[in-house]
């Protein structure tokens, strides 16, 4: 699951009330939220100790290999979490300036009022993707990229 902040998405225009039911909307006084994500299965994440990212990822590979891939055009690695949306981060933090990356599919956003290109903090852009037979194809997303240096 990605988790982030609504309120830029619903300045833009977005009406939370009319995204589709694989979406999760949190309100409160202190920050709206979005969460996107998808289950990558039935089984429960087992852990030896704390559960943090990286041991949470570890059960990932293990479980679900397959929702994990490589975004050659953005030397990335990533996590699919369905519907066109996706974690990524640089296979090397030293000579990628985009660290992390969280990746939307802009239409389910924009069929609910969103107009992509005023969310503050974020970016709409093409991006080149692996069609299902391995062909490069221009798709549009919306992304924000963290850079931990």
């Amino acid at each position: 699951m990605l988790e982030f902040d609504a309120a830029p998405f619903i300045i833009a225009g977005l009406d939370p009330a009319k995204l589709p039911g694989n979406f999760y909307f949190i309100f409160s006084k202190e920050r709206p939220l979005l969460i996107v994500g998808t289950k990558l299965g039935t089984e429960q994440l087992q852990y030896n100790s704390e559960a943090t990212p990286l041991a949470s990822y570890k059960q990932i590979v293990k479980l679900k290999r397959g929702s994990i891939g490589y975004h050659g055009q953005m030397d990335h690695y990533g996590i699919n979490l369905g519907n066109g949306n996706m974690f990524e981060w640089a296979k090397n933090l030293k000579t990628n300036d985009k660290d992390i990356v969280f990746v939307l599919d802009p239409a389910p956003f924009i069929a609910a009022g969103l107009d992509p290109a005023r969310i503050e903090g974020w970016a709409f852009a093409k991006v080149t993707v692996d069609d299902a037979n391995g062909k490069p194809v221009q798709v549009d997303k919306i992304l924000k990229p963290f850079d931990l240096k």
